[in-house]
């Protein structure tokens, strides 16, 4: 608040409000660093930890029948890593002003398409069908290609989580004379429609998920849409999900 604009006699509390606020920009902008560096030196434990897994799992294998526990543990260790991964992606979209330096225009196509091909295998592992569609020209777009490739892998990646074996995921770039959109289709079980604001609020769950989630990878999709004027919004397909 301007203090040189305001009556001598209600100065000092609007020198008090600004302090206030002060500290609480401060506080936010120490919690969010504390929140990304946390995550960024988390990745590099993790990874080793996934791979010894992995290797430990192969060894057993040529002995004999791989444990329970084996896979549990595996299936924490993946869960873990991709909470980790989307608690950095949150903290780089929150950041808005470092986000927004990164703003230069680049084709939304290439980038789209290489976040589908990261995607791959794992639809190859469930047997989903998967698909990309985008037109065969260029289509610009001015933001931030890091934020935005954050934005569209947690799409992705939320609907190969939660599609069955034997579904169907659909990728889609729809350009038009003045928007783009960034479609993704699944055949998983939906969003009651009367959840489907609340779910892009930081780790809030759905009462028919029976999968276990993090809760966080529609609130970078939605923090992300925000920064660069867009929005997203949850829609029935022709199958009704």
């Amino acid at each position: 608040l301007a203090e040189g604009e305001t009556p001598v006699e209600v100065r000092p509390l609007v020198h008090a409000i600004n302090e206030l606020l002060g500290r609480i920009g401060e506080d936010i902008q120490r919690y969010r660093k504390f929140v990304g560096n946390a995550a960024h030196q988390l990745r590099t434990p993790i990874a080793g930890l996934k791979t010894q897994i992995d290797v430990l799992i192969r060894e057993t294998q040529k002995n004999s029948e791989i444990p329970e526990s084996y896979e549990l543990l595996k299936y924490s260790v993946d869960r873990l890593a991709r909470l980790v991964k989307q608690m950095l992606a949150l903290a780089r979209a929150e950041a808005h002003s470092e986000v927004e330096s990164t703003f230069q225009t680049f084709n939304l196509v290439e980038i789209s398409r290489e976040v589908a091909n990261e995607f791959v295998n794992t639809a190859l592992e469930k047997s989903i069908d998967f698909e990309f569609l985008a037109p065969d020209k260029k289509v610009l777009f001015y933001g931030s290609p890091g934020s935005l490739r954050d934005m569209m892998s947690n799409l992705v990646e939320n609907a190969l989580f939660y599609t069955p074996e034997g579904g169907h995921v659909k990728v889609e770039v729809l350009a038009g004379e003045e928007s783009v959109d960034f479609c993704v289709e699944d055949s998983g079980p939906g969003i009651a429609p009367e959840e489907r604001e609340k779910v892009f609020e930081r780790f809030y769950r759905t009462r028919s998920a029976e999968l276990e989630g993090s809760g966080i990878g529609l609130a970078i999709v939605y923090e992300v849409a925000l920064l660069h004027g867009g929005d997203v919004s949850i829609e029935d397909t022709s199958s009704g999900r």
